[in-house]
């Protein structure tokens, strides 16, 4: 097969757009990853590295900061590519589209013409596949057999044991010190006393950075709002202008009363959200049988995904399941599968304001099905 290709002999993500030149508490992580890829690239030898912990511990900011500030890496070819925004049949479609590769047809055809790039090719191609986890293991095992150096980033080690990656960096929680740290780095009209209330209150739930990052923005929010709602302003007020522990209290109870049903919904692969999005479309206060359920998905996968995603009723009735067994849907099961019928078990405005953070399903919401 003769591949045809663009001249585009460095390819820089497209995702990155600004990143800390230095990630503090991850120096250890940062020095395996480096060693890894000097290793590798240096020898032009294949090889694969997943990058495994639990979210917002900075595995995808670590590995981005790598590519931005290690110049000898963006001599190389790579490409970096987000799998919770790709359509699990767009994959190879993905790859070749950010490597410059030129291919007729479908997702086998683009499969064809990156396999041959990559024989061809003279330099070894690095491949960073983030939210790894929502692949099959088919696709990681097929690139795993290539000529090309792969690193995965994703929450479990699934992948990586079904796999048998050569190497793994697994990133732990950080803790109460790391995030102080980074707090102080990012916000300089916090009190001392109420950065640390938040790095503790954060480390003792689940060492989420993102999340006390969130809280902190909140509570600056709060702290301007409150401001803003006093009338008059005494001197001692008006020099208030510092974000305390009350700020922090309040904004941490806002970010973490999100149910655990809510924060599963922004791991969900992409025929789960659709299949979320067209729930909350058809539901009113009556309930919705299966059948309907599954028509209606149907004709939202026709017209929004060039019917895509859309699958038999059986794959769509175990999708349904997977659901239930995640706590966002609660099915009552009857004889004739089709008849049973489906609730959300969170609140409609809950699920439709969470959906709306990505642009395939918010244009599912923001248009009535015809």
């Amino acid at each position: 097969m003769e591949v045809s290709r663009k001249r585009k002999r460095h390819v820089t993500s497209h995702v990155v757009s600004h990143v800390e030149t230095t990630l503090s508490g991850r120096r250890e992580e940062m020095d395996s990853i480096r060693s890894f890829l000097s290793k590798h690239v240096k020898k032009q030898r294949p090889g694969s590295l997943f990058v495994t912990g639990p979210p917002g511990t900075g595995k995808t900011a670590t590995i981005k900061t790598i590519f931005t500030n290690d110049t000898w890496l963006q001599r190389h070819t790579h490409v970096i590519a987000n799998c919770m925004v790709i359509r699990p049949t767009e994959v190879f479609k993905t790859i070749a589209n950010k490597l410059g590769v030129a291919c007729q047809g479908g997702e086998k055809q683009c499969q064809q013409a990156v396999k041959e790039y990559t024989k061809t090719t003279k330099d070894l191609v690095i491949i960073v596949l983030d939210e790894v986890d929502q692949l099959t293991e088919k696709v990681i095992t097929l690139l795993l057999n290539w000529r090309v150096i792969l690193i995965g980033i994703g929450n479990t080690f699934t992948v990586t044991k079904a796999t048998g990656a050569h190497q793994i960096v697994n990133f732990s929680a950080y803790s109460v010190q790391d995030i102080v740290a980074i707090l102080n780095e990012k916000f300089n009209d916090f009190e001392k006393s109420a950065i640390e209330y938040c790095a503790r209150k954060v480390a003792a739930v689940d060492g989420d950075l993102r999340k006390a990052l969130d809280i902190c923005r909140h509570a600056k929010a709060i702290a301007r709002g409150t401001k803003r709602k006093r009338s008059a302003l005494s001197y001692s007020q008006a020099r208030a202008d510092t974000i305390n522990i009350q700020h922090i209290g309040t904004a941490f109870s806002s970010v973490y009363t999100e149910s655990a049903a809510a924060l599963c919904m922004k791991e969900l692969p992409l025929q789960q959200t659709v299949a979320l999005a067209t729930l909350v479309t058809i539901q009113q206060k009556q309930d919705v049988t299966l059948g309907k359920f599954y028509d209606a998905f149907c004709k939202v996968c026709k017209k929004h995904l060039n019917g895509k995603c859309c699958q038999s009723d059986g794959e769509f009735f175990g999708l349904c399941d997977m659901l239930e067994s995640r706590g966002l849907l609660l099915l009552r099961k009857k004889k004739q599968v089709r008849l049973s019928t489906v609730l959300l078990k969170m609140e409609p405005a809950d699920v439709d304001r969470l959906l709306r953070q990505d642009r395939i399903t918010c244009n599912i919401l923001t248009r009535t099905l015809s």
